[in-house]
């Protein structure tokens, strides 16, 4: 065997690389460039959780996040590593896209280049004609103004791209009204939906009642103070109200590591229906949202 060759098996190898891809995003670029074969092996992790960013969002600033734990990371290099990576890495490998008040330009060519995406958190100032990208788009997770995202006060809730939706996050727009709520229960597979818009909180016991797919129902705000008083006929046992001030932190851990404010109502939920949480109690506290940590993360 030359001194050249690897001292481990192939098998484990792979496994120790894959190992820390997973546990440091940031360091995928300096990896790829050990050897072709831990390019072969990386590369896909490095674009299987990508956030784009207007440059001008400094999101480390303003998101909670550990650049270490990030990457892309949000710069003008990125767009170019991404124009210039193999079509089949970025169809197949990206599944979590986050986009935040990137160029139009800049959102067509992500969705149109990412076919396999499932999760997606999408905010920006020009939605014309991205509809028809992500219409096309395997969703199972979508963060978004759906008003924005239709051009249009008339979602349609029949529309393809909530065929196989079950978390679904409304960014605030038009005033709630009672046609929104009676299109979200024809969304068929539909268990999570979190809003910020406290005037939801009036529709909500008519859309438990008609969507009993629903698992969880979230009014999340940024300051917990934001969070009102529930009235009597508003109280139901799959509702939560959770402070939650880095909104693209708590996503990025949901797409790394599976643990987000979704899976903490959840289980929140299951302690108030077991009693270990008093049933009265509606608002999860605040030191059970904002410690959030990503791997590796001191």
């Amino acid at each position: 065997m030359s001194s050249l060759d690897p001292k481990l098996p192939p098998e484990l190898e792979k496994e120790i690389f894959e190992v820390a891809a997973y546990h440091l995003p940031a360091t995928i670029p300096a990896m790829m460039l050990t050897a072709w074969r831990v390019k072969v092996w990386v590369e896909p992790i490095l674009f299987r959780v990508v956030l784009l960013v207007d440059p001008s969002n400094n999101i480390n600033d303003h998101h909670g996040l550990n650049q270490r734990n990030t990457y892309p990371l949000p710069d003008d290099s990125n767009l170019s590593r991404i124009s210039s990576t193999p079509p089949t890495v970025l169809r197949d490998s990206v599944h979590h896209l986050y986009l935040d008040r990137v160029s139009h330009d800049v959102a067509e060519l992500v969705l149109s280049s990412c076919q396999n995406v499932h999760d997606l958190w999408l905010y920006l100032w020009d939605y014309s004609s991205v509809l028809d990208f992500v219409g096309s788009l395997p969703l199972r997770r979508l963060y978004c103004c759906l008003e924005d995202l239709f051009q249009s006060e008339d979602v349609d809730f029949t529309h393809p791209i909530f065929a196989q939706l079950t978390h679904l996050e409304l960014f605030p727009a038009a005033i709630p009204t009672q046609a929104v709520c009676n299109g979200l229960a024809l969304i068929p597979n539909l268990t999570h939906l979190a809003v910020t818009d406290q005037d939801f909180l009036e529709f909500i016991p008519d859309l438990l009642q008609s969507c009993k797919s629903l698992r969880v129902v979230i009014l999340l705000a940024e300051n917990p103070l934001d969070l009102p008083e529930l009235e009597e006929h508003q109280i139901h046992e799959r509702l939560v109200l959770m402070p939650c001030k880095y909104y693209t932190k708590d996503w990025h851990m949901s797409a790394l590591v599976g643990w987000d404010y979704w899976a903490r109502a959840e289980e929140f939920i299951a302690r108030r229906r077991s009693g270990v949480v008093e049933r009265t109690q509606f608002v999860i506290p605040e030191d059970g949202t904002m410690s959030l940590r990503m791997p590796g993360e001191l």
